[in-house]
């Protein structure tokens, strides 16, 4: 059996799993969650790879937890969004803001932009900004899931949950849809179409508009618990095996270029 689990173990590695994508996904992931950094300050070329990336995991690996199984796991859990390629959400969102989804239960859950502690002074002291919502699955759409905002509450000067206008308008739309593309215990990919139009390919110097956008979601654990040091052994783990793999590519590479010599 220990043999057996050493083999599925050993699955997220393989290149028919994207596995190497998988890894360095991971690694660009997860220091972008430590120094809390915002996906607009990745250069041109590392957001091509990260697009890559991303169609190959979604093309190639199987979704772990399968979006059909999506509404029995997300209860009690929590997500931060730490990567996104989506223009209406990198635009709007509020500087040092970030995004949780914190689902309580079955139908309830919180959409929050947490503010850095930093950022209180130019934010007119809003600290957090949470629309209680109601999620459901969209009908004969699996993975897609509605969320439908209701009542605005802000933490603001050291009050919690004061009922008062969202100062952003982040919330103006009263609701949200994420498109689930792939999910795991770690990570949960979205992949939506942009709403383009005509302006948007009516200039020629401008780059061309990107028709799909991409998100990415981490399992958020509490600090400490049993969960969240599994994960980072997990992590510790997978970065390393991403490395290896990383300086064999590149040791073949050199050895093909020398024979092409």
């Amino acid at each position: 059996n220990n043999n057996k689990d050493k083999s599925k173990e050993e699955e997220v590695y393989l290149p028919k799993f994207a596995g190497y994508e998988y890894g360095e996904m991971s690694i660009i992931v997860e220091e972008m969650k430590q120094r809390n950094t915002p996906c607009l300050s990745l250069g041109g070329k590392d957001r091509s790879l990260m697009k890559l990336y991303l169609e190959r995991i979604i093309t190639l690996r199987p979704s772990l937890i399968s979006l059909t199984d999506i509404p029995r796991v997300i209860p009690d859990s929590k997500w931060k969004l730490v990567y996104s390629t989506q223009d209406s959400t990198m635009e709007n969102l509020p500087e040092n803001a970030s995004i949780y989804l914190d689902f309580k239960d079955d139908k309830d859950m919180n959409y929050v932009l947490q503010f850095s502690k930093q950022s209180n002074d130019n934010n007119f002291g809003v600290q957090r900004i949470a629309a209680k919502s109601n999620y459901q699955m969209a009908p004969g759409k699996p993975g897609v899931i509605e969320l439908n905002y209701q009542d605005i509450q802000t933490d603001l000067f050291g009050l919690k949950n004061v009922n008062v206008p969202d100062p952003f308008g982040w919330f103006s739309d009263k609701g949200n849809v994420i498109e689930s593309a792939f999910m795991d215990g770690h990570y949960w990919i979205e992949m939506g179409k942009n709403v383009l139009t005509f302006e948007d390919f009516k200039n020629k110097d401008t780059k061309k508009p990107e028709l799909s956008y991409y998100n990415i979601y981490v399992r958020d654990f509490a600090d400490g618990s049993p969960d969240e040091v599994q994960q980072q052994l997990f992590l510790r783990d997978l970065h390393e095996k991403t490395k290896q793999i990383g300086k064999q590519i590149n040791a073949q590479d050199d050895t093909n270029k020398k024979k092409d010599r």
